[in-house]
């Protein structure tokens, strides 16, 4: 990654404040070695923003009060690895990339397309969606305090192998570095992400009972059915399992 300048200015900093200024070369280094996205190669707009702002279960409330960086990066398509079979992705995708407050770290990342389908649904608040993983024995502990040795990247190429969600046909790719527990073992490094806009899985019609009318049976909505979690072990790289929880609760915000 090549930044257009030497030194970055926060865009909503107050004038004359020094700490509002960084080494443009830091930030882009920082994101270029923790997502190893080598299409998103330049930076289009950086500011110091609540780390809140990210939206993760289990961390919002010990993240209050904590500011970070958000870098917006110019649009690019994400290139796959050539595994003998065509990748499919002609998305270009509008990249924000969240770092700890010394833009030592990435922490987050979020791909968005310029306009969003009808079709998706933002994730459950985050009080919502830590019910939903407590009843799968799931946590989210915090930050890992180093550098893992998995990319992005590399997190991304082992769901495509894996998962029942294909990252090529996802509209929406979010990924977080997280420690990560499950069924009470000690927390562990992770990359948990989250495609939304995929295929829809098929909606399934409940099985015949007398209690059920079938002329009454709503078909699951779109956006209930086109998403999928996964977490992969950040130091080995191994896709852990994939999830369709927590879901959304909400329909998606009309346009």
């Amino acid at each position: 990654m090549s930044p257009a300048q030497t030194t970055a200015t926060f865009q909503n900093a107050p004038n004359g404040d020094r700490s509002s200024t960084m080494p443009a070369e830091k930030i882009a280094d920082s994101i270029k070695n923790v997502l190893a996205l080598e299409n998103f190669s330049s930076i289009e707009e950086i500011q110091r923003v609540p780390l809140t702002e990210i939206n993760i279960p289990f961390l919002n409330t010990k993240l209050e009060g904590q500011m970070g960086i958000r870098v917006r990066l110019k649009p690019a398509s994400i290139k796959w690895r050539d595994t003998g079979s065509p990748a499919d992705d002609s998305y270009l995708r509008h990249a924000t990339v969240y770092l700890d407050s010394d833009a030592n770290r990435a922490l987050a990342i979020t791909t968005r397309l310029a306009q969003r389908s009808p079709d998706i649904s933002d994730v459950a608040e985050p009080g919502v969606a830590e019910q939903q993983l407590k009843s799968n024995s799931e946590y989210y502990d915090s930050f890992p305090a180093t550098t893992p040795k998995v990319t992005f990247k590399d997190a991304l190429e082992e769901v495509r192998a894996h998962s029942p969600g294909y990252p090529p046909h996802a509209q929406e790719i979010d990924g977080f570095l997280l420690m990560y527990s499950r069924m009470g073992k000690r927390p562990q490094a992770a990359w948990v992400i989250v495609l939304r806009g995929l295929p829809p899985m098929p909606s399934h019609q409940p099985p015949p009972s007398p209690n059920v009318n079938p002329n009454v049976y709503k078909e699951q909505p779109i956006w209930q059915r086109n998403f999928m979690r996964s977490v992969v072990d950040a130091e080995s790289g191994k896709w852990l399992f994939g999830s369709n929880s927590p879901f959304p609760i909400n329909p998606p915000k009309k346009q």
